[in-house]
Order: C-alpha cells, then sequence, then structure tokens
C-alpha cells in the first residue's frame, strides 16, 4: 500500500481546503439565485448592482475575509472541515442579515397625520391653520415607484412629508432626500432619513429651518451606490 510522504500532504490538504471553499461559494451562489426568484427580483436591479464598482469591491473584500476566514481556522486547527463550516455560516449570516432583507422590501402603514386636525378654510391666497401644502406623483428612476409625495402643514409649526400609496423597488440602503428645485436627480443636505419602507405610507417630519420653495424635488437615493431611484416634484 502506497504511503504518502510528508512533502505531498501540504499540496493535497491545500487542494482539500480550497475545494472545500469554492463548494461553499457554489452553494452560497445557488441560495442568491434562488433568493432573486422567489422574491421575484427585477433583472436590472440584479444587472445594475453587480456591475457597480462600490459592489465590485465590497464583494472583493468579502471574498478575502471569507478565504483569510478559513484559512486562519487551518492554521490554528490543521482540520479542512473547521474552516469550511466557519465560512458556510459566513455566508448564511451575510445572506441572511444583508441580502435577504435589503431585496425583500418592508411595509410601513403609519396614520394620515392631518387626519384628527382641525383644518382650517383658506384665509385669502394663503392657507392657515393644517393643510396640504403641495403633492405629486414618484416617477422611478430607472427604477420601479408609485404612490404619491404630500407635503403637509400641520398648523402647529410642524410640517411633514407623506409618501401615500407608496412602492418602490426595493434596494439597499435608500435615503429620503427633499431638495430644491424639480426633477432633481442627486441628493442634497436636506436628508430626512433612511426609507421607512419600500411599500405603504409613511411619514417624515421635516427640520424647522427647511425653506419649501416655489418647486420641490422628493429624492430616493441609494447611497451606498450613489444612484437615484425615483423623484416627485411638488410644485
Amino acid at each position: 500500500m502506497a504511503i504518502r510522504s510528508g512533502p505531498e500532504i501540504g499540496p493535497f490538504r491545500r487542494r482539500r481546503r480550497l475545494t472545500g471553499s469554492l463548494l461553499v461559494l457554489i452553494a452560497a451562489g445557488l441560495a442568491v439565485g434562488a433568493l432573486a426568484l422567489i422574491y421575484e427580483i427585477p433583472p436590472n436591479l440584479v444587472s445594475n448592482t453587480s456591475t457597480h464598482p462600490r459592489t465590485l469591491a465590497i464583494a472583493a473584500a468579502a471574498l478575502a475575509l471569507f478565504l483569510l476566514l478559513g484559512w486562519a481556522l487551518y492554521r490554528l486547527t490543521r482540520r479542512v472541515w473547521i474552516g469550511a463550516l466557519a465560512q458556510t455560516l459566513l455566508a448564511a449570516a451575510v445572506i441572511a442579515l444583508v441580502i435577504v432583507p435589503t431585496f425583500r422590501g418592508t411595509e410601513v402603514r403609519e396614520p394620515d397625520p392631518l387626519v384628527g386636525v382641525a383644518v382650517l378654510e383658506p384665509n385669502g391666497d394663503h392657507p392657515v391653520g393644517a393643510h396640504e401644502i403641495g403633492a405629486a406623483e414618484f416617477v422611478g428612476i430607472d427604477h420601479d415607484a408609485t404612490g404619491s409625495a404630500r407635503l403637509l402643514d400641520l398648523g402647529d409649526g410642524r410640517r411633514v412629508l407623506r409618501f401615500e400609496n407608496f412602492e418602490v423597488e426595493a434596494g439597499p440602503d435608500y435615503f429620503v432626500h427633499l431638495i430644491d428645485g424639480a426633477d432633481v436627480r442627486s441628493p442634497e443636505p436636506v436628508r430626512l432619513g433612511a426609507l421607512k419602507g419600500s411599500r405603504g405610507d409613511q411619514n417624515y417630519e421635516l427640520p424647522a429651518e427647511v425653506e419649501i420653495g416655489p418647486a420641490t424635488t422628493v429624492l430616493i437615493w441609494c447611497r451606498v451606490f450613489e444612484v437615484p431611484v425615483a423623484n416627485a416634484t411638488i410644485a
């Protein structure tokens, strides 16, 4: 019976370690593909995110961490299966905590802040008390988006941006911006916060110092990929 010599054991184990890592990567890729089918992720979203330079940089960093984890655990334990198990758990955590929440979308149902508030009649050309300042429909920008954006004055010094019957193509790291001007597609410092949900009714209170001009753009912006998602011009 042939016995492996010492110098042959190293390459043999390296091949096993690399094969194990490759199998974990293939399994993770198949899992992500299955999720794309389950959640009916649009092909344009997949192509846009997968070819973006920031996505490639994040993927390269994740791959380096993945391989480093397997190598470090093998060096510590001399057990190939321990490294493969840790890599599997890492891939599963990324899928469960990052990919699934990002692309399945969330629904928000917040009440209309004007409901139950005494809405006063206009005084000449200028409304007084609680009233709607203006409204507009959302338009998708290389993404699907529907619903309306309403600017509301609650009559007590507070103003609220409200989304109604809103739905946008799910994606990562979306933020809501309010910008002076019509059909603006780049963000400005007035950021109202992270998008609360990819569908439903939701409210965002405006800072007291924000001034509303004759035309105002509500912009949904994807921060991680630095692209506009949808906007609505309230004039």
